[in-house]
């Protein structure tokens, strides 16, 4: 049997308005690389704030109905309590974390589409991320929300990217079949016409430089205001 999933349609009302979506903010990850005991959510810029924080700041620049955070348990976040995601099953990587997205919708409800961020892209700009919002059409009654990421160098970018319903449901499915690489299930998606990549703007390739490393995290520090 062919898979089925939710589909989500924008409606027009008499005035254009940003139709809804949500924000993930991934921090869940353990930063083994970092070195030992460190996280790179509570990395600091050059005013004292942390990573996740000066995240979620610029989600909330883009004015979300709501911004979730997917976080390691016992970890002690500046974040309304309902708005934390934890993984059923820890370091199983960010798919794990899209698919725990998936199980905070009730029987009947149908998620809104949902920007993902990961946490440790600290040049990510709302520039680029406005260019993943989806936008009502002035031309035309209803309109599709298609998923969209972008590629770099022809290699997909899934940590900024907007999921669309059937696209979540799918990183669901996919998780609970074994599947842990969530560029995986972007190719899948984007096979059945459930989201489409293009080339990141040269102007904006900074913004998918990640901090995996500490000399990383020394030289975002530096270049922080």
């Amino acid at each position: 049997m062919a898979d089925s999933y939710p589909t989500f349609t924008v409606v027009n009302g008499a005035a254009a308005t940003p139709p809804t979506f949500q924000a993930l903010l991934l921090a869940g990850g353990r930063s083994t690389r970092m070195g030992p005991g460190a996280d790179k959510a509570f990395l600091t810029d050059g005013d004292g704030t942390p990573l996740y924080l000066r995240q979620r700041a610029l989600l909330q620049s883009l004015r979300p109905s709501r911004i979730l955070l997917s976080a390691r348990p016992g970890v002690n976040y500046t974040w309304p309590a309902e708005d934390i995601l934890l993984d059923a099953a820890p370091d199983n990587g960010p798919l794990a974390a899209i698919e725990a997205l998936s199980r905070t919708c009730l029987p009947g409800d149908v998620l809104p589409p949902t920007l993902v961020l990961a946490v440790d892209l600290p040049l990510m700009s709302a520039e680029l991320l406005r260019l993943l919002i989806p936008r009502e059409s002035a031309n035309a009654p209803t309109q599709p929300v298609t998923g969209k990421v972008f590629t770099l160098d022809g290699r997909l970018e899934p940590l900024a990217a907007l999921y669309i319903p059937a696209v979540l449901y799918l990183a669901q499915a996919r998780y609970l079949e074994g599947t842990r690489a969530v560029h995986c299930v972007l190719e899948e998606a984007i096979a059945k016409g459930l989201m489409h990549s293009e080339e990141v703007p040269d102007a904006l390739r900074p913004c998918f430089h990640n901090l995996t490393t500490p000399e990383d995290a020394a030289a975002w520090t530096a270049l922080s205001p």
